[in-house]
């Protein structure tokens, strides 16, 4: 009974696997590939299932903190991503979204400051001026500002003594050449992929004067800090090297430079004129006529009326009352200083060219003073004016085309940045619409990366050395024709 329970049982399984092997076949059959596809997207879906669950699984897993940094940098991403209008021009899209990608992964084990600084440092690739990461507010800075001359050298400076009513003052300056040991120009190196400046090779000191006024940001990119205070290894008028002890400073106290400075190394500084560069910098832009040249001094420090309405027309009429002005005084030259002159508003630049333009006679007699601290509206300025009139002074650290910027700020960190808005080359502006149309192609579209400068005609730098003194060697060859 139990032997031939057991062969039936037999039969009935071989005749269950071959049902099976039916379907199978009748599912997978051999010569019938349209079938293969869907078996495909089902595997294919079954597997974004699992990557997403996962992605979900580690979601939960991750703090407050860490889920908010992925959220603001996903939300820097798709600004860039959706709102520039060309953000890849430079920097192809699958590398911007990789090294996204490897900071979300890096994100538990980096600080705030570590997470801002490397948002910077990608979005500097993109190679546009005007996008940038404000990681470096609220930090510490050291007592003392920073300036870099055309020549790369580094100085420690402080301005004491200011009589603006007399305009005199004392400027106290020291190069720098290491901190904490290290050479200056290696920090240079390795902060210079936290700069906006581009392809310009002119345009990262300006970056450099702010940035290496951060003792935190230092830390990060490798400079050994230590203790409460770094060492500042300084040369004095005899180029003989010395050191002081410096700390970020975050009173509001008044302290001077000369005060860190054994007397052997002390300069014998005494007080001189402030230079016309150096006057009136509360203001966005002043004229003054100067008798003894026969020359209006006119400087643009910002493009900016600080009026919400009408700032063209505005601007208009004060143009306008400058001509005059120098008709008046039956001025023979016009100088247009725009040295220091991070932009503004671009159709107040339009308003300056225009009137240039339609005054050909005192155009032959105009000079533009350019230096590398001269950007965006001020540079297409001098680009726009350069067959008119004649450019002095060192190239601009600003490229005479690029985008425009708009403000947004990370919905978790509060970070501020800025995101190119739209394309303009000179006076003419691209809608954005043109980017993101069928019909466009990047290529050739953007000027060669080496048109990142606006050249001088007549080159004379005007040094930390030369303000000490109360000279400005530009200014000087420009009144002396």
């Amino acid at each position: 009974m139990e032997k031939k329970t057991s062969w039936r049982i037999g039969i009935i399984a071989l005749l269950c696997c071959a049902l099976v092997l039916c379907a199978v076949w009748a599912v997978v059959r051999p010569g019938e590939p349209a079938d293969q596809p869907a078996v495909a997207a089902d595997a294919s879906a079954e597997q974004d299932n699992d990557e997403s669950a996962a992605a979900d699984a580690s979601s939960e897993s991750l703090t407050e903190r860490n889920q908010g940094w992925i959220s603001d940098i996903r939300f820097l991403q798709q600004t860039f991503t959706d709102e520039h209008p060309a953000p890849f021009w430079l920097l192809p899209q699958e590398d911007f979204d990789r090294q996204i990608d490897e900071l979300i992964e890096q994100v538990p084990k980096l600080s705030d400051l570590e997470i801002g600084m490397e948002l910077q440092r990608i979005v500097a690739q993109i190679g546009d001026q005007h996008s940038q990461v404000y990681f470096y507010e609220g930090l510490s800075a050291y007592p003392f500002d920073f300036y870099m001359n055309d020549d790369g050298t580094v100085y420690l400076y402080q301005i004491r003594s200011a009589d603006f009513e007399t305009n005199q003052y004392i400027l106290d300056y020291y190069q720098v050449v290491q901190i904490n040991k290290v050479d200056i120009q290696y920090i240079i190196n390795r902060l210079r992929p936290l700069s906006s400046s581009g392809s310009s090779a002119y345009g990262y000191t300006q970056d450099m004067e702010f940035l290496l006024c951060y003792r935190d940001v230092l830390k990060e990119i490798g400079i050994p800090c230590e203790g409460d205070t770094d060492t500042f290894t300084l040369l004095d008028e005899q180029k003989q090297a010395f050191d002081i002890e410096l700390a970020p400073f975050a009173s509001s106290e008044e302290t001077k430079l000369v005060d860190y400075i054994d007397d052997k190394h002390l300069r014998d500084n005494q007080p001189v004129t402030i230079p016309l560069l150096l006057q009136n910098q509360q203001q966005n832009y002043w004229y003054k006529y100067l008798e003894d040249e026969k020359a209006l001094f006119f400087s643009i420090a910002h493009f900016d009326t600080h009026e919400d309405k009408n700032s063209s027309e505005i601007f208009e009429q004060d143009i306008q009352r400058m001509y005059t002005f120098f008709e008046e005084k039956n001025a023979e030259k016009l100088v247009i200083d725009l040295r220091g002159c991070p932009g503004g508003e671009a159709p107040l630049a339009n308003v300056l060219i225009d009137n240039v333009r339609a005054k050909l006679e005192i155009s032959k007699n105009t000079y533009i003073l350019i230096n590398s601290q001269t950007y965006s509206a001020g540079v297409v300025c001098a680009r726009e004016l350069s067959e008119e009139c004649t450019l002095v002074g060192a190239p601009t650290g600003g490229t005479p085309w690029g985008f425009s910027k708009k403000e947004y700020v990370l919905p978790y960190s509060e970070l501020v940045f800025n995101c190119g808005h739209f394309y303009y080359d000179g006076e003419i502006m691209y809608e954005n619409a043109l980017f993101h149309s069928p019909q466009f192609k990047m290529i050739n579209f953007f000027p060669p990366e080496w048109e990142s400068t606006v050249m001088p005609d007549v080159y004379i730098s005007t040094d930390i050395q030369d303000l000490a003194e109360g000279r400005d060697p530009a200014l000087e060859w420009v009144l002396a024709q």
